[in-house]
């Protein structure tokens, strides 16, 4: 095998190599996007939390995130996501301002996405963790 032979083998074998990184984290990052339905928040009653009906969005591409609340719509900012060290932050949220007796479910739920440091997709669903807890503060199902 000449140099030259040699040299477009290992050429190729790296970008073939990349290619198969960022298709990795490309489908990675595909797992959590979208539309989800929070089905468990920390230790609330599931029934209730069920018949809420909460929603969270996610749109990686442009670092937003967002849903319906259980009386307001909300959104905010993804401000870290690393599909390799399944990591991920939010920013503020940013709500309408109704109100509703269900109200607590939501309040529970903004200021868990600010506790969200790590995240976790299997079995269909999506595992939010704070940074050191190995329990999840917020399961979401595709709806």
């Amino acid at each position: 095998m000449n140099k030259t032979t040699l040299l477009l083998s290992v050429l190729m074998s790296a970008i073939l190599s990349a290619c198969g990184v960022n298709n990795r984290a490309q489908s990675e990052q595909n797992k959590i996007e979208g539309d989800w339905a929070v089905s468990q928040l920390g230790e609330a009653d599931r029934a209730a939390l069920t018949s809420v009906g909460m929603t969270f969005t996610l749109n990686l591409e442009e670092k937003r995130f967002g849903g319906k609340g259980s009386c307001n719509s909300y959104g905010g900012e993804v401000l870290t996501y690393d599909a390799k060290t399944n990591t991920i932050s939010f920013g503020d949220v940013i709500a309408t301002r109704m109100y509703c007796p269900e109200i607590g479910f939501e309040q529970t739920l903004f200021a868990t996405l600010r506790e969200a440091k790590r995240y976790e997709v299997k079995d269909g669903k999506c595992y939010l963790y704070s940074e050191k807890d190995t329990a999840p503060l917020l399961v979401l199902s595709r709806p």
